[in-house]
């Protein structure tokens, strides 16, 4: 992500705007933690390369990229909640910090204030396409952790429902964000903007699949999560069901003793991710990640040469290959 310390620089200077106003003072608090602590503000971030990449400029898309950030922040702080999860980003979580009846408040107040955030887009027509298409996003993204949370009790999950899953929970987001930021710039025209969002779906997919292998390959520390914590809350990731599919006996076992086990030790889990490697579950992963990388790549490929392209097609390399 070398070189896009300018455009995340833009974003954090404008997002303390997002939030005055807001009391009491311990939700104002709340609702800032996360944004706060800092990230990488991708979505933020692609939906100004979406803009200048289409002719426009990062101003045209500021709204947009903080309204996107904003339901990012929002949707973390929900999930958290539900995934009794007690660190974010190295840092402790907003319902462990404060309550649960403060955190989902601060949620709710960062969903509120996306929109209003985006009513500072100056043109009707495209304020209208631009709520319409975050409130589908939003929408979609509650579907997609609906799916995630359910998938948890079921021993049937396909792979397709997997990507649908992760279509809603991760990709739409992305997708919001491109299109959104494409939308902002004055000279687009709409088979930019369909390229962007096409780009911005299967950037999430990618992203989404890497961000699952690196939960078995990535330490606490990188991640800012427990280690192994999704095979301990036994989601139903594309590693699971490859394994599940391809597992002998002695891998099964591996599997079965750590995936749902919130009691698992570092050992149960290291056994089971062995299991998935030794399985090609974790190759077949990975095969998948490239596929819907590459589809991204092809999906801008028609837009003019422009740093802006450029920047979002490293970024797309990134999120293929990284490590954090």
């Amino acid at each position: 992500m070398i070189g896009l310390d300018s455009y995340r620089k833009i974003v954090d200077h404008a997002l303390p705007s997002c939030f005055e106003g807001i009391r009491p003072q311990a939700l104002h608090d709340a609702t800032m933690w996360y944004p706060e602590a800092g990230g990488k503000r991708l979505r933020p971030v692609m939906a100004l390369l979406a803009c200048e990449a289409s002719g426009g400029s990062v101003e045209d898309a500021l709204p947009v990229a903080l309204a996107v950030e904003l339901v990012h922040n929002f949707s973390l702080v929900h999930d958290d909640i539900m995934d009794h999860d007690a660190t974010r980003r190295g840092r402790a979580t907003v319902h462990t910090r404060w309550d649960e009846a403060t955190a989902i408040l601060a949620g709710d107040v960062l969903f509120a204030r996306a929109f209003e955030v985006l009513a500072r887009i100056p043109d009707p027509a495209a304020h209208q396409e631009a709520s319409r298409l975050l409130s589908v996003a939003i929408r979609r993204l509650c579907e997609g952790q609906a799916m995630d949370v359910a998938f948890e009790k079921r021993k049937d999950v396909t792979t397709a429902e997997y990507l649908d899953m992760i279509g809603g929970k991760t990709a739409v987001l992305f997708a919001a964000a491109c299109h959104g930021g494409a939308l902002s710039a004055k000279r687009t025209n709409r088979a930019a903007i369909e390229a962007l969002d096409r780009f911005g779906d299967a950037f999430g997919m990618a992203f989404q699949i890497a961000d699952d292998l690196l939960d078995v390959t990535a330490d606490s520390q990188t991640m800012g999560k427990p280690w192994g914590s999704d095979v301990r809350a036994g989601k139903q990731t594309v590693l699971v069901l490859e394994a599940l599919a391809r597992a002998d006996a002695a891998q099964r076992r591996a599997l079965d003793a750590a995936l749902g086990n919130p009691k698992a030790t570092d050992e149960e889990v290291r056994r089971a991710v062995d299991a998935m490697r030794a399985s090609g579950a974790l190759a077949a992963a990975e095969a998948l990640r490239d596929r819907h990388a590459q589809a991204a790549a092809d999906a801008i490929a028609p837009l003019a040469e422009t740093p802006a392209k450029r920047a979002l097609l490293s970024l797309n390399e990134w999120a293929r290959t990284r490590s954090y």
